[in-house]
């Protein structure tokens, strides 16, 4: 039940690529997050999030650091130049509040809600921003 609620809260705040603003976060979400939401498929989405971290020269020094459970959240300590993907951040409302935690980190400027995983990137190239993004049809 829990989950269902916060698909629906989710869903009303999403947007599409429509009112992106960033290139960045238009090209991630338009080459990665879209095509890969619906079926999402954990294993695929985290190959094509690292082959795009790759091809963009901003991103190319950043590493990738993926979390899938409460202990590894837990241990978490934020770097500089670090992006990192959270899987599943809506499984539960303890996991939730520890994933608001880390997007509250001054480190992270972009924070990018989809409801299957949440990425957080370290840039100094943009003011703080966050998206909630959905499946586009």
């Amino acid at each position: 039940m829990y989950q269902l609620i916060q698909r629906i809260i989710f869903f009303l705040k999403a947007q599409t690529a429509h009112g992106l603003h960033s290139p960045l976060v238009f090209d991630l979400y338009t080459k990665v997050i879209n095509p890969n939401l619906w079926p999402f498929q954990k294993d695929i989405f985290d190959v094509e999030l690292e082959k795009f971290i790759e091809s963009k020269f901003e991103l190319k020094s950043f590493k990738l650091l993926k979390i899938n459970n409460i202990n590894e959240l837990n241990n978490f300590n934020p770097t500089k130049n670090q992006v990192v993907l959270i899987h599943e951040p809506f499984r539960n409302k303890l996991f939730k509040e520890k994933v608001e935690l880390v997007a509250q980190n001054e480190f992270f400027n972009y924070i990018i809600h989809f409801f299957h995983g949440s990425i957080f990137i370290s840039s100094e190239l943009a003011p703080r921003q966050t998206f909630y993004l959905k499946h586009m049809q």
